[in-house]
C-alpha cells in the first residue's frame, strides 16, 4: 500500500514523463535512462526494500532506471558460467555440480542434511585464536573472492570478533580434513559493520568480513549472489535457510561431535503479521522497537526454523544449477529454534549499494 500511494504521488506531483528517455547516472555511476516509474520494475522494487530512488531532474515522475548491469549482477554472471561450462574455468566436466531435488523437503531443526557441497558458499565462523578450541557460533556467505556476508551481531559479539572462517565443506569442523582439498580455514583480517547499525537494536544489522587471502573459486567453493531488489522475496515467497542447528551459541566440534550442514524450507510471512507476533513478546520487541523496516523481512517453517547460532547465516533463492541468491541474513529468532517466533533476516536487496561500496567499490546506503 505504501509503494502504490508513493508511487501515486510521483505521477500526480504535476510534472509529465519525459518522452526522450534523457540520459542519467545513479549514484553508483551505473548508466541509466529517465523513464516512468511504471515502467521501471528495478525503481519500484528499490521502493519496496526502502532503498533511495534517484528521480531525473525537474520530473516528478520519471526515475533513473539502469540500462547496465550491476556489477552484482556481472558477478552473477561469472559464478553461472563458472557451473555451466566448467572447464572454462580449469574444471573438470565431470565435476559440474549435482544439487538436490527442489521437491525435496529438509528442515534445519529435524536434522535433515544438505548434500555434499551443495551449498558452496556456506561458511562458518570460528571465535579465539586457537585452532584447537575454536568456538563456533555464527555462520556467513562467501559474496567474492575475499569478502563474506554476515549479521553485524556476529561481529559485536560476546565472544569478541569471529577470527577465521571455515568453508567449502558442508562438515563443521575446525580442523581441515586430511585429503580433501577444498576445505578451507582462512583468517578474517577485517571487519566492516554497518554504519547505521547500533546494538542491541536489529535495525541495519548486516556486515562485511575481509579474509586475509582471495580464494581460488570451483564448484566446492564458489559465491552467492548478491539479491538485486528485483530477486527480494515478497509475502508467502519460499526460500531456503542453511544452517548447522547448533543450539548452544559455544558449540565446539570434537572427534565425536562433528555437525554436518543443515537445510530448511521457509516462507515469507507479512510485516503486519510479523510485526503483531513480536508486539506481544516485550523481551523480542525491545529489540526491534519501531517494528520491521523494508530493510527486514520475517518467515518461517511449519514448527521448523533456523536456530539461534545459525545467526549470521543466509536464506537463500536458489536457481538453476546450484546458483544462489543470498536474499535474506538471519538477525533475530526464538531461543528455541523456530517453536515460538518467525525469524527476522535483514533484507539484502536494501544493502546492495553499500556492500558494492566496499566489495566492488562502487554504491550507496539504504535509507
Amino acid at each position: 500500500m505504501i509503494i502504490i500511494k508513493y508511487a501515486i504521488f510521483l505521477l500526480t506531483s504535476g510534472l509529465s514523463a519525459t518522452t526522450s528517455n534523457p540520459s542519467c547516472n545513479l549514484e553508483n555511476d551505473y548508466k541509466g535512462q529517465c523513464q516512468d516509474i511504471r515502467t521501471c520494475p528495478y525503481q519500484v522494487g528499490r521502493l519496496r526494500v526502502g532503498a533511495p530512488v534517484k528521480k531525473c531532474d525537474d520530473s516528478a515522475s520519471d526515475v533513473c532506471c539502469p540500462i547496465q548491469k550491476s556489477k552484482s549482477e556481472e558477478k552473477c554472471e561469472e559464478w553461472r558460467q563458472m557451473l555451466y561450462t566448467p572447464s572454462s574455468y580449469d574444471q573438470p566436466k565431470h565435476e559440474r555440480v549435482v544439487c538436490a531435488s527442489e521437491s525435496a523437503i529438509r528442515w534445519t531443526l529435524s536434522g535433515t542434511t544438505a548434500y555434499p557441497f551443495e551449498f558452496p558458499h556456506v561458511v562458518a565462523l570460528g571465535y579465539g585464536t586457537n585452532l584447537t578450541t575454536l568456538k563456533l557460533a555464527c555462520g556467513a556467505t562467501l559474496i567474492s573472492e575475499k569478502y563474506l556476508l554476515t549479521a553485524a551481531h556476529c561481529v559485536m559479539h560476546r565472544l569478541g570478533k569471529p577470527s577465521y572462517a571455515i568453508l567449502g565443506d558442508g562438515t563443521l569442523d575446525p580442523r581441515v580434513a586430511p585429503g580433501n582439498p577444498y576445505q578451507k580455514l582462512v583468517f578474517i583480517e577485517e571487519h566492516v559493520v554497518h554504519p547505521k547499525y547500533i546494538p542491541p537494536f536489529i535495525y541495519h544489522d548486516i556486515a562485511l568480513l575481509r579474509l586475509s587471502a582471495s580464494l581460488d573459486l570451483n564448484r566446492y567453493v564458489l559465491p552467492a549472489c548478491i539479491s538485486t531488489p528485483l530477486k527480494a522475496p515478497r509475502r508467502n515467497s519460499n526460500v531456503e535457510a542453511c544452517g548447522w542447528g547448533i543450539r548452544d551459541d559455544e558449540t565446539t566440534p570434537t572427534n565425536n561431535n562433528i555437525m554436518q550442514l543443515q537445510v530448511a524450507n521457509i516462507s515469507t510471512i507479512g510485516q503486519g503479521t510479523c510485526n503483531k507476533i513480536y508486539e506481544d513478546k516485550p523481551d523480542k520487541n525491545a529489540n526491534n522497537m519501531d517494528g520491521l523496516l523494508k530493510s527486514q523481512f520475517c518467515a518461517t517453517g511449519e514448527n521448523e526454523d533456523i536456530c539461534r547460532s545459525d545467526s549470521g547465516g543466509g536464506v537463500f533463492l536458489r536457481e538453476e544449477q546450484c546458483l544462489f541468491h543470498i536474499v535474506g541474513i538471519t538477525s533475530l529468532g526464538s531461543t528455541k529454534c523456530g517453536l515460538a517466533s518467525p525469524t527476522i533476516y535483514t533484507n539484502v536487496a536494501s544493502y546492495q549499494d553499500w556492500i558494492e561500496s566496499i566489495v566492488w567499490e562502487a554504491g550507496e546506503e539504504p535509507r
